[in-house]
Protein backbone atom coordinates (compact mmCIF):
# COMPACT_ATOMS: atom_id res chain seq x y z
CA UNK A 1 0.00 0.00 0.00
CA UNK A 2 2.93 2.30 0.58
CA UNK A 3 3.86 1.78 -3.05
CA UNK A 4 0.43 2.87 -4.25
CA UNK A 5 -0.92 -0.62 -4.91
CA UNK A 6 -4.49 -1.10 -3.74
CA UNK A 7 -5.53 -4.12 -1.67
CA UNK A 8 -7.98 -5.07 -4.44
CA UNK A 9 -5.14 -5.24 -6.98
CA UNK A 10 -3.04 -7.36 -4.62
CA UNK A 11 -5.95 -9.70 -3.94
CA UNK A 12 -6.63 -10.11 -7.66
CA UNK A 13 -3.00 -11.04 -8.39
CA UNK A 14 -2.75 -13.39 -5.41
CA UNK A 15 -5.92 -15.21 -6.50
CA UNK A 16 -4.36 -15.77 -9.94
CA UNK A 17 -1.20 -17.24 -8.42
CA UNK A 18 -3.15 -19.48 -6.05
CA UNK A 19 -5.36 -20.78 -8.84
CA UNK A 20 -2.28 -21.79 -10.86
CA UNK A 21 -0.88 -23.87 -8.00
CA UNK A 22 -4.24 -25.15 -6.73
CA UNK A 23 -5.01 -27.25 -9.79
CA UNK A 24 -1.70 -29.09 -9.59
CA UNK A 25 -1.72 -29.48 -5.82
CA UNK A 26 -5.28 -30.82 -5.84
CA UNK A 27 -4.27 -33.64 -8.21
CA UNK A 28 -0.99 -34.42 -6.46
CA UNK A 29 -0.90 -37.91 -4.93
CA UNK A 30 1.08 -38.12 -1.71
CA UNK A 31 1.60 -40.63 1.05
CA UNK A 32 0.10 -39.68 4.36
CA UNK A 33 2.61 -39.59 7.19
CA UNK A 34 3.03 -42.67 9.34
CA UNK A 35 1.65 -42.75 12.85
CA UNK A 36 3.91 -41.50 15.64
CA UNK A 37 5.58 -38.93 13.40
CA UNK A 38 5.64 -35.20 13.95
CA UNK A 39 3.72 -34.45 10.75
CA UNK A 40 1.06 -37.03 11.64
CA UNK A 41 0.37 -35.27 14.94
CA UNK A 42 0.35 -31.86 13.25
CA UNK A 43 -2.33 -33.11 10.89
CA UNK A 44 -4.40 -34.48 13.79
CA UNK A 45 -4.12 -31.17 15.58
CA UNK A 46 -5.15 -29.30 12.44
CA UNK A 47 -8.22 -31.53 12.04
CA UNK A 48 -9.25 -30.92 15.65
CA UNK A 49 -8.79 -27.18 15.24
CA UNK A 50 -10.85 -27.17 12.04
CA UNK A 51 -13.63 -29.08 13.81
CA UNK A 52 -13.72 -26.59 16.69
CA UNK A 53 -13.56 -23.61 14.36
CA UNK A 54 -16.56 -24.92 12.44
CA UNK A 55 -18.48 -25.29 15.71
CA UNK A 56 -17.73 -21.65 16.56
CA UNK A 57 -18.91 -20.58 13.10
CA UNK A 58 -22.23 -22.39 13.64
CA UNK A 59 -22.70 -20.70 17.01
CA UNK A 60 -22.02 -17.31 15.44
CA UNK A 61 -24.69 -17.99 12.81
CA UNK A 62 -27.23 -19.03 15.43
CA UNK A 63 -26.74 -15.79 17.38
CA UNK A 64 -26.56 -13.64 14.24
CA UNK A 65 -22.94 -12.48 14.50
CA UNK A 66 -21.04 -11.73 11.33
Amino acid sequence: MQMGITPEAIKKDVEKVISVFYKNLKNYQWEKPKEDTFLYYLMLENSAFTYRLNKVKKIRLIFGFK
